[in-house]
Order: structure tokens, then C-alpha cells, then sequence
């Protein structure tokens, strides 16, 4: 009996403590790549559309290699970047990590989630549009400003 008590009050502190995984307000991107046309490049975009970004040697952020650029996603791009966002389903995706010299290595993070993928298997299909939304971002906001 004594041991039907105690195994009944570990049981139920054996609960799931873990906070749940969220969103936040902001999504960070960051790519790395090495070799001769290797470079990083790094986006900031807050869920209104204001994006900050930066990069250095890395198509299509060879404009922000001067610093920081800061735009406006307009609504039409933001709008498809909030459905990839939805249908990446970031909180219950697994990292893949699995470094090789010169390999890409991606890193999105939200609110308490962050995904790494590292190496030079393709990544996940349904996180594909998400990162192609997300280099999008990166292409406007660092493009040329006439």
C-alpha cells in the first residue's frame, strides 16, 4: 500500500514542465555558407512587416554588406510569408544538424523556438517555402534603393 503511495505521488510529478513552444512577434533568420561564393546573411522581421538585414558576400545580400538595411515588406509578400510561417509549423519541427566544411547552415527563430538545419541534405519539404519567403525578405530588404 505504502508503495502504491509513493509510486502514485512520482507518477504525478512527472508531469510536462517543459514551457510550450511559441511563436513570438519577431521571426530571426540567419544563413551561413562557406566556399568562394559562401557569405552570411541576417533578417529581423517583426509580424507588422518591418524587416532589418545584413550580409556579406552572399547573393541577395551583397547590398547589405555595407550594413544594415531596413524596409517595409509590402503586404502581399508579408501575407505569404505568414503562410509559410503557419505551414512550417516551427514549433514541432526537429533540427538537423550535421556540419561539414563549407556546408549551409540555417538558423530561424521565434518567440522560444529555434530550428537549426546544418549539412548539405535538403531541408524538410515543409520548410522549404518558409526559407524561400525568408530569402525573399532578405533580397527586399537589402536591395538598391535608386
Amino acid at each position: 500500500m505504502v508503495v502504491a503511495a509513493l509510486t502514485s505521488l512520482l507518477l504525478a510529478g512527472c508531469g510536462d514542465d517543459a514551457p510550450k513552444k511559441r511563436l513570438g512577434p519577431t521571426i530571426a533568420y540567419q544563413r551561413n555558407s562557406g566556399g568562394i561564393v559562401g557569405g552570411a546573411v541576417q533578417l529581423v522581421l517583426r509580424l507588422d512587416g518591418r524587416a532589418v538585414a545584413e550580409g556579406n558576400r552572399a547573393r541577395p545580400a551583397q547590398d547589405c554588406a555595407r550594413g544594415k538595411a531596413t524596409r517595409r515588406l509590402p503586404a502581399a509578400q508579408l501575407a505569404r510569408l505568414k503562410a509559410a510561417l503557419t505551414a512550417a509549423d516551427l514549433p514541432h519541427t526537429a533540427s538537423r544538424v550535421e556540419p561539414a566544411v563549407e556546408s549551409p547552415d540555417l538558423v530561424i527563430r521565434s518567440g522560444n523556438v529555434t530550428v537549426r538545419f546544418a549539412g548539405f541534405r535538403p531541408l524538410p519539404e515543409r520548410i522549404r517555402p518558409l526559407v524561400t519567403e525568408l530569402e525573399a525578405a532578405v533580397a527586399y530588404t537589402c536591395r538598391v534603393r535608386q
